[in-house]
């Protein structure tokens, strides 16, 4: 996540500034300690960028500050390497920051300032950007929260509570940096929370039981009877299912007829695998939509298929034959333990894939598993 911060200490008495400046570097600190990268705007000292560019770089942290400047502007902060300066084709600041919080910003924090805090403020809540005015130090900021608090459940999208919206007008403690960006996540989580449809939601809980349904009648339909037209499996094989021996089975009707069930049974149990994963991202906040909750139905089908492909390979490299579901007993033994498999490799479908672009481009350059010496 990339958040603006933007304020100034103009028209600040000294004693005023440099409690904001110490606050702002609080609030940098906090920034990077949450693994979120920083955007200002300058690094003139009657801003409070550079101080919270200080606390940011102090922290140590992983993150990038992006400083975004209107065309022809002096480069800000050269001896910082992880501090990069990006133009804009704009010769006016006001909307050069504007374009910042439309295009590139996350979210927005606004402290002290004046008319340009304001904006960029307005600006962030307008765009459904998370925003957060701390008004403590009165100025801009405090106007964006006055605005704010004329609609506190539209403003904060129904995140914080009015303790917390209070205590942004509050003077600045210890903890108040911590407390913002905590105020960030569950406003974020709330506006994307806000974006998904009902109709979305109900359509992937009705998914989830309409496969969860359909893999258990899978499962269970060979047990209940063998539909008219297929007949039973011979004695020997039933009893050596019973017995928890393997049948080496040709690939006739009866047989065919139970393997086709198992891989219905195992798609189903794909599909609901990805499904539950699609509801447990709407459960946490994630951005879902209706493309990828299909895709992540296509990809649970592709789960069931890869795993029983797996099932089938695994028999003939352990055993040198392919042994079909010659009974009902073996037929529930696989199934179940197929469907179990797939429905994991659909759950963790986009973890495997995530980890794969990790080292996937070491790999094909020989340099996996080799130790850095830089």
């Amino acid at each position: 996540m990339k958040i603006l911060v933007s304020g100034s200490l103009r028209d600040m008495p000294e004693e005023t500034s440099q409690k904001v400046n110490i606050a702002a570097a609080e609030l940098g600190k906090a920034i990077a300690e949450a693994g979120y990268h920083l955007i200002v705007g300058s690094d003139d000292p009657r801003d409070i960028d550079p101080a919270v560019v200080k606390g940011f770089v102090g922290a140590n942290a992983n993150g990038q500050v992006e400083v975004h400047l209107q065309r022809d502007a002096a480069p800000c902060y050269p001896q910082q390497a992880n501090v990069e300066n990006v133009w804009h084709r704009y010769d006016d600041w006001d909307i050069t920051v504007l374009e910042v919080v439309r295009k590139t910003a996350d979210a927005v924090v606004v402290m002290g300032g004046r008319q340009g805090v304001v904006q960029a403020g307005i600006a962030g809540w307008m765009l459904g950007k998370p925003t957060i005015p701390f008004a403590g130090f009165k100025g801009g900021a405090q106007t964006v929260w006055e605005y704010g608090s004329s609609d506190r459940q539209g403003f904060y999208f129904g995140g914080l509570d009015d303790a917390a919206i209070d205590r942004l007008a509050s003077p600045w403690e210890p903890t108040t940096a911590r407390r913002i960006v905590e105020h960030i996540d569950t406003c974020a989580r709330s506006a994307r929370q806000g974006r998904i449809s009902s109709k979305l939601r109900l359509g992937v809980a009705g998914g989830v039981l309409i496969a969860l349904a359909l893999w258990v009648v899978f499962l269970a339909l060979p047990l209940l009877g063998v539909p008219a037209g297929v007949p039973p499996a011979p004695a020997a094989a039933e009893n050596a299912a019973k017995a928890g021996e393997m049948v080496a089975a040709p690939f006739n009707r009866e047989n065919g007829f139970r393997f086709l069930l198992m891989l219905a049974a195992v798609c189903s149990a794909g599909v609901f695998g990805a499904l539950v994963q699609s509801m447990r991202g709407i459960r946490d906040g994630a951005v879902v939509t209706g493309h990828k909750v299909l895709n992540d139905a296509i990809l649970g089908i592709a789960a069931g298929f890869l795993t029983a492909a797996l099932y089938l390979l695994a028999q003939i490299a352990i055993t040198g034959k392919l042994l079909l579901p010659a009974a009902n007993d073996e037929y529930a033994r696989a199934a179940v333990i197929v469907s179990m498999a797939a429905v994991f490799a659909s759950l963790y479908l986009d973890a495997a894939f995530a980890r794969f672009d990790e080292f996937k481009d070491s790999v094909m350059a020989g340099s996996y598993g080799k130790k850095n010496d830089s």
